[in-house]
């Protein structure tokens, strides 16, 4: 059996480490919760037919942003696809490494799909292409705001 320091160490790295996976699984809900909260008040602020709300000084603003990953390598397999060689066949082998980073497939892709040619077929076939629902938070800018207010008052004018 441990003693002295030993054991008042071994006890610490055994509380730490119960907190540390604690800490994980509250992430985890945390982070559906706030992926649905997202979605929620993405919604409220839609039926109020509004672009954007504002509260204490912050703006938030929903917005739908494109997510893409690729399809399961088994169901690939299945229809014969090698989703390397589709992505250099298409003109992707830059982003193509020993793996593709999943942000910079996002990146890329989001920018072909907004462009006039969008995401090959071939492509689009060896990927997952869904939307994601977020919303921004921002200090809302009130500088812009002083500073028209100072224009008009140098005219003259009170606002």
């Amino acid at each position: 059996m441990a003693q002295g320091k030993v054991k008042e160490l071994i006890d610490q790295y055994e509380e730490i480490r119960e907190r540390k996976e604690r800490l994980a699984k509250e992430k985890a809900a945390a982070e559906e919760e706030y992926k649905q909260i997202q979605i929620d008040l993405a919604a409220a602020i839609t039926e109020i037919g509004e672009d954007s709300a504002t509260n204490e000084g912050f703006v938030y603003s929903p917005k739908v942003q494109g997510k893409y990953s690729f399809r399961a390598q088994e169901d690939l397999e299945a229809e014969g696809l090698d989703k390397i060689a589709v992505l250099k066949e298409n003109g992707f082998g830059e982003i193509v490494k020993e793996t593709v980073d999943w942000r910079t497939l996002n990146s890329t892709m989001r920018e072909v799909a907004e462009s006039d040619d969008g995401i090959p077929e071939d492509v689009l076939g060896i990927l997952n292409v869904y939307d994601e629902i977020i919303v921004s938070r921002t200090k809302k800018d009130t500088k812009k705001q002083d500073k028209l207010k100072e224009a008009f008052e140098r005219r003259g004018r009170n606002v």
